[in-house]
């Protein structure tokens, strides 16, 4: 999935429910140990095929710098 395709969609509907976009990756940074225990606990078991969560969350940070750009 290219996310370039929904960032605007992303924003407008970040400011619509009160949160800057701008600030996104910090609030998400501060919730990326609950995210990495719930992908191995409740993801990898239903999911053969689950990438690693690091990797996942390296393409996210990714992105998410962008919205800083």
């Amino acid at each position: 999935m290219d996310l370039e395709d929904h960032m605007q969609e992303f924003e407008s509907k970040s400011i619509n429910k009160g949160h800057e976009p701008k600030f996104f990756l910090e609030k998400f940074k501060a919730k990326e140990n609950t995210y990495n225990r719930d992908w191995n606990r409740s993801l990898k078991p239903q999911i053969q095929d689950l990438p690693d969560f690091k990797d996942v969350i390296r393409a996210l940070k990714k992105h998410f710098r962008r919205l800083n750009d």
